[in-house]
């Protein structure tokens, strides 16, 4: 038996809330990475701090893109990671492009030297 269109709409209200502070939680542990590394190892360990959070942003997209499957409907989905309501998520996308954008101009600069 389906479910109503009432039990739906709670759903994914509750799953909406549950991205938002999955969102607000995930931002606060990026800033307190490095000064976990910073305070546990000194700058000798807080050297790592970008790499953490580029493999950070990875896994953070990849779980809220997982979490994306308990709405609905698709357009629900497109409109969570489109929309301005998750700003970290947005963040994660700049800085793996970003990340991805020095890589290359790497590679093409050792290449052509």
């Amino acid at each position: 038996m389906l479910p109503s269109k009432k039990a739906v709409k709670e759903n994914d209200a509750r799953w909406r809330e549950k991205l938002k502070r999955r969102d607000n939680l995930a931002a606060i542990f990026f800033f307190v990475i490095p000064l976990c590394l910073f305070l546990t190892g000194g700058r000798d360990l807080a050297w790592l701090t970008p790499f953490l959070w580029l493999l950070y942003c990875i896994a953070y997209l990849i779980v809220f893109r997982r979490s994306l499957r308990f709405f609905s409907t698709d357009e629900l989905r497109l409109i969570a990671r489109h929309g301005n309501n998750h700003p970290f998520y947005a963040l994660c996308w700049i800085m793996v492009i970003g990340v991805g954008l020095m890589l290359i101009v790497a590679i093409v600069q050792f290449l052509t030297a």
